[in-house]
């Protein structure tokens, strides 16, 4: 049997081997926005949410 490999042609500096699939919410915490803000954090990624976006 053979096995297609999931390897991109076009790769960026730092990644490397096969791509893997995973749900969003396994790697990031996914919130609707209607019903529990997230806590305020020092470090991490920013939340962006629809206040923040303007013309």
């Amino acid at each position: 049997m053979n096995k297609e490999k999931l390897v991109p042609q076009l790769r960026f500096k730092g990644f490397e081997g096969e791509w893997e699939k995973n749900k969003l919410n396994n790697v990031a915490i996914v919130k609707d926005g209607t019903h529990e803000s997230p806590r305020k954090v020092g470090e991490g990624y920013p939340l962006i949410t629809s206040k923040n976006l303007k013309k």
